[in-house]
């Protein structure tokens, strides 16, 4: 009997042992946690990061079609614009961070559009379909919109980049002013809001460039969890 007792009570002690050690080390998990460190972040350089957002893989870069044209819309965070601007420029992430606050107010995008097939010259882009150049660099901004979230944006800032015939593609840049909605976290917003952002083009004059082009609300989640380190 006392042999039997003796055992239980090392068995006990072991459990007990097992049980200080298990605590301790989900206490620190639980630091480990808190920090944000090693949690599912992902961590690249400035150069990963660009690679990153521009492979279509992602979510970040979309390409969609239609019976006459192809799209390809990219979105471009603050981090990335100064990330490509200031190629081998930065030093540290104060100094990153610094320069992306002068575009924190404002979404940006880069819109690609194409002729579908192979095109019979350089000349034939969308350019020389049936619209005219002015209300490609004019008035084809006001039928593009930002839908973030619960959110319509009118397109601010816009610029079209007139190749001249040179490629088969037209690039528009692009830019929605967020600032006068200071609650950028769409799930706080209403349930019912989708966490998503589309472009939405409504063409005034010419039907076949109409398109909805949608970011994933998760590929978005998974864009905000990237850091970046030097």
């Amino acid at each position: 009997m006392k042999r039997v007792s003796a055992t239980i009570f090392k068995q006990l002690i072991f459990f007990h042992h097992n049980v200080f050690v298990l605590g301790r080390a989900t206490c620190f998990l639980a630091v480990i946690v808190t920090l944000g460190i090693g949690c599912g972040k992902k961590v690249l350089t400035p150069t990963e990061y660009v690679t990153w957002i521009e492979n279509a893989d992602n979510g970040i870069r979309i390409e969609r079609t239609n019976d006459r044209f192809k799209y390809q819309l990219q979105l471009k965070p603050p981090l990335y614009i100064v990330i490509r601007e200031r190629t081998g420029q930065l030093h540290s992430l104060d100094e990153l961070a610094g320069y992306a606050k002068e575009f924190d107010n404002l979404q940006y995008f880069t819109l690609k559009i194409a002729q579908r097939g192979e095109p019979s010259s350089s000349a034939e882009s969308i350019q020389h379909f049936d619209a005219d150049m002015n209300y490609l660099s004019y008035g084809f901004q006001n039928d593009i919109r930002l839908i973030d979230g619960c959110d319509t944006l009118p397109c601010i800032l816009f610029h079209h980049e007139n190749t001249g015939g040179l490629t088969s593609y037209d690039v528009f840049s692009l830019a929605f002013d967020s600032s006068q909605y200071p609650d950028k976290d769409i799930s706080t917003k209403s349930s019912l809001c989708p966490n998503a952002k589309k472009i939405l083009i409504n063409s005034s004059e010419h039907s076949e460039l109409n398109m909805e082009l949608s970011l994933d609300g998760k590929n978005l989640h998974e864009l905000k969890s990237i850091q970046i380190a030097f």
